[in-house]
This record gives C-alpha cells, sequence and structure tokens, in this order.
C-alpha cells in the first residue's frame, strides 16, 4: 500500500488534470489551430472517443486478474495521456503500467478507481476548455 499511498501523493502534487498549452505545444499546432484541427475543441476527437474503450479493456484486465495484459493496456493509456497534456491520467496509468509488470493484481484493483475518476476529470476539464 506504500505504492498506492505514493501514486496518490504524485497525483496531488501534479494536480494538472488537462493542460491545454501542452497539448498544442505536442500537437506543433496553436490553440486556434487545434480547434480547427480538431473540430470545436477536443470533444470531437479520437481520445474523448477511444478512451472509454481503452478504460473498459483495461478494467476488464484486471477483473479477470490477468496483471501483464493490464500492464501492458496501462503503458498504451499512459502514451495517450501524456500525448493529450494529462499528467493526473498519466501518473496513475504509469503506476499501474509497474503494478501489472511486477503482476500485482490487487494493487491494480486498488488503482483501476483511480484512474476512472482521473478520466472522468480530464473529460470535463476538457470539454470545459470547448470554445
Amino acid at each position: 500500500m506504500l505504492i498506492y499511498g505514493t501514486v496518490l501523493l504524485n497525483i496531488l502534487r501534479t494536480s494538472i488534470i488537462f493542460d491545454v498549452e501542452l497539448t498544442s505545444c505536442r500537437l506543433y499546432i496553436s490553440l486556434p489551430q487545434r480547434r480547427r484541427v480538431l473540430g470545436c475543441g477536443f470533444k470531437s476527437a479520437d481520445f474523448l472517443v477511444e478512451m472509454p474503450k481503452q478504460l473498459m479493456l483495461m478494467k476488464e484486465f484486471v477483473e479477470r486478474g490477468q496483471a501483464k495484459q493490464a500492464g501492458v493496456q496501462a503503458h498504451k493509456i499512459r502514451g495517450a495521456a501524456g500525448n493529450i497534456g494529462s499528467p493526473a491520467l498519466q501518473e496513475i496509468a504509469h503506476a499501474m503500467e509497474q503494478a501489472g509488470t511486477a503482476e500485482e493484481i490487487n494493487l491494480l484493483r486498488t488503482l483501476m478507481p483511480e484512474m476512472e475518476k482521473q478520466f472522468e476529470l480530464l473529460k470535463e476539464a476538457m470539454e470545459a476548455s470547448e470554445p
């Protein structure tokens, strides 16, 4: 449980749910260009459509006790979170990736609700950033 406490502390320290400027930099475009490319902000972006599917798959792996597969899935989520500009979701995904690699299924079960919570917070922040 020490790892779980450390992860939550890191999330609280990070506390950045969604960094619009970071996202624009990673896409190499300005904020107005980002809106044109992605439609009316991020709501129409593939991320908000695909991430719930990825989280569902992650949850299925965790529920079935498939720690290694959950770790691989967490790695994918971590990358997507980093690309979209969500350090908080990226941090929890990283912890889950490590737990999967170590086959710590109980830790994965403990962290799964936090991952879902961080995604919901990110979704709200992204929707609020729309023009």
